[in-house]
């Protein structure tokens, strides 16, 4: 059902005080996360930022296509541009959010609700290496349509469902 239904699914049983999502193909080192709980502090959420993605993990039409859902994050959702997608959060600010992304567009959607919703929050940068594990799925048209209908979805909720 996608990475999107996987969160909703593990934000409904996590019982720690902190929780994540991170990419199961490997360009997220599990020891990154140890970078976001030390920045975590007083916040409630911190997200990531990856400075390093194009030189280090990501080719130029990879590069490409993520300027594309940044931008249209940015333009429908209000936001999204200065996050990539790995986000730490307490678990009783996040687990009751509507979250209404099926795909990876939820690592967008999250962090924005909880800051929308007054949410401390800051942002570290982290380290991305390339990927260990399966292969990108934006390199489909139906995928790149599919992504487009949920990040207008998500907009639309966010803004008049609340």
């Amino acid at each position: 059902m996608g990475i999107g239904a996987a969160i909703k699914t593990g934000l409904g049983r996590a019982g720690m005080t902190w929780v994540t999502a991170i990419p199961g193909d490997g360009q997220i080192s599990p020891d990154e996360l140890g970078k976001m709980l030390e920045a975590a502090g007083e916040a409630d959420l911190v997200v990531s930022r990856f400075p390093e993605r194009f030189r280090t993990a990501d080719d130029v039409v990879r590069r490409v296509f993520s300027v594309g859902f940044h931008l249209s994050c940015q333009l429908v959702m209000g936001g999204g541009w200065g996050m990539d997608g790995v986000w730490l959060s307490k678990t009783g600010e996040v687990s009751a959010l509507p979250v209404v992304s099926r795909s990876f567009v939820a690592n967008i959607e999250i962090p924005l609700r909880l800051i929308r919703a007054g949410a401390r929050w800051k942002r570290v940068d982290l380290k991305v290496r390339r990927r260990t594990r399966g292969r990108s799925k934006i390199f489909s048209f139906g995928r790149i349509v599919g992504v487009g209908g949920e990040i207008l979805t998500a907009g639309y909720a966010m803004k008049f469902k609340k």
